[in-house]
C-alpha cells in the first residue's frame, strides 16, 4: 500500500462519500415510505459510525511511536 492511503484526507473523503451514499439511499427509500427511509438511515449509520470512530482513533494514534502489538490489540478490541 502506498503512504497516500494512510493520510487523514483520503480517509475523510471516503467517509464523506459513504455519508453521501447513506443520505442518497435514505432519500430514495423515503419516496416509498418513511419507515423504509428510517430503516435505510439506521442501517447506514450502523455501518458508518464505526468507520468514523476507527478513523478518529487511528488518526489520534498515528503520531505516536508504534508499540509492538498495539495495532493487533486495537483491531481485537474494536
Amino acid at each position: 500500500m502506498t503512504l497516500a492511503l494512510y493520510s487523514g484526507k483520503v480517509a475523510g473523503n471516503l467517509l464523506f462519500a459513504q455519508l453521501m451514499t447513506l443520505v442518497l439511499f435514505s432519500v430514495r427509500f423515503a419516496l416509498q415510505s418513511p419507515r423504509a427511509a428510517a430503516s435505510a438511515a439506521g442501517g447506514g449509520l450502523a455501518a458508518w459510525l464505526p468507520n468514523v470512530a476507527f478513523m478518529l482513533y487511528a488518526c489520534r494514534h498515528q503520531a505516536q511511536a508504534a508499540v509492538p502489538g498495539r495495532i493487533a490489540w486495537s483491531f481485537a478490541i474494536g
